[in-house]
């Protein structure tokens, strides 16, 4: 999640962290109380938050976001100042980043952000004999350095365990899985598909980490395939990855007791590299699942336009009051504004923003304005 109060700005960050392969951003909001309230309904794991906010400061949000300890907050400023740096670490950010720092620093950041792994600029970055401190694959795809011999044996051995209890691991998963609505209401055949997938994700995973290894394309098209196939089975995209992350922290518990179960000091760096490298392996999967989620989804609402097209019906289907408020939207107002000019609580206007943003097959306010203009869904007063 990007929140920065500046329009600009916050758009230029979302596009630029958007369009790397392993960051998704998840919304971008202007001040510290919208994030707040939007939380619950994006679940970032990073957020990218500017310090110098109107209302809520972002020191201030730092005091309340502390308390989601599954978040990691990255402190974006144009103050240099040591006293603001510390601030925010005291507040409980783990990275602050300078707004005159390169993309590939804040990008950087975020990733390091994402594992709760120390970020180490590039111009202090270590030296190439050393080893990486990241897990034991490397961020580009490349196995990363060889750790201890020690280490790479506990690798071997903690894996090995993990293949042996296969069986009793992919039972606990698809249990946790079919506890997620609507997964809990499958059909005997659509059951027994899922339950197919979720054990060859698990041999992936698997087999992944014994060659340090990311997915591959073939996998990765995988993925994408089962995403594409919940989107046609009307399975929402967060009840998707609900789903699987159920899935995945089914795997990492089994790592953690197999490790534990070993009592061996050893095995201690040696988990914390493999949770890291699982966590690599969620993300790209997640990712490609997400992708072919949306891509099917887009596809489908083009042929409902076709269809509708074909019937000389209005091919995106916006009722009057949405066509309302997308007017508003691009005339550049908040939520919050558009409710008292339409007389409705901001809680509708969102819902029809979302709906908007659906029917237009898009994902930001601005993409949505781009295709009302071109599209002529204003009416004559947009010029």
């Amino acid at each position: 999640m990007v929140v920065d109060d500046h329009h600009l700005v916050r758009e230029m960050l979302a596009g630029v962290l958007d369009a790397q392969p392993d960051v998704d951003v998840v919304a971008a909001v202007g001040s510290a109380e919208e994030a707040l309230r939007m939380l619950a309904i994006v679940k970032p794991t990073v957020i990218l938050l500017d310090v110098s906010l109107p209302g809520l400061s972002g020191i201030e949000a730092l005091e309340i976001l502390r308390h989601h300890r599954h978040i990691a907050v990255v402190v974006f400023t144009s103050d240099d100042g040591r006293r603001t740096a510390e601030a925010a670490k005291q507040g409980g950010a783990l990275h602050v980043v300078s707004k005159g720092s390169n993309i590939d620093v804040l990008v950087g950041a975020i990733r390091a952000a994402w594992v709760q792994r120390p970020f180490i600029e590039p111009a202090q970055d270590r030296q190439p004999s050393e080893p990486a401190p990241v897990g034991f694959m490397a961020w580009e795809g490349t196995p990363g350095l060889r750790q201890a011999d020690r280490d790479a044996v506990g690798e071997a051995k903690l894996l090995e365990a993990l293949e042996a209890d296969a069986h009793t691991t992919n039972e606990h998963v698809w249990n946790k899985v079919r506890g997620v609505p609507p997964y809990d209401q499958l059909g005997p055949e659509a059951a027994a598909e899922v339950r197919q997938f979720t054990r060859w994700v698990f041999e992936r995973f698997v087999a992944c980490l014994r060659q340090r290894r990311r997915l591959d394309d073939a996998e990765l098209q995988r993925f994408e395939t089962a995403g594409a196939g919940r989107a046609r089975a009307g399975i929402p995209v967060d009840r998707l990855l609900v789903a699987f992350n159920e899935a995945f922290d089914c795997c990492h518990e089994r790592l953690v007791q197999l490790a534990s179960s070993e009592r061996d000091a050893d095995m201690v760096p040696v988990l914390g590299a493999l949770t890291r490298d699982l966590r690599y392996l969620a993300s790209d999967a997640s990712a490609a699942l997400r992708r072919g989620h949306e891509q099917a989804s887009r596809d489908a609402l083009a042929a409902q336009r076709r269809d509708r097209v074909a019937g000389d019906l209005d091919p995106y289907d916006l009722t009057d009051q949405e066509r309302r408020v997308l007017g508003c939207v691009a005339e550049g107002h908040t939520n919050a504004t558009i409710a008292g000019m339409l007389s409705v609580e901001e809680c509708t206007v969102k819902t029809h923003v979302s709906h908007i943003l659906q029917k237009l097959g898009v994902d930001r306010r601005t993409e949505a304005i781009a295709v009302a203009y071109t599209q002529g869904l204003l009416g004559d007063e947009y010029p």
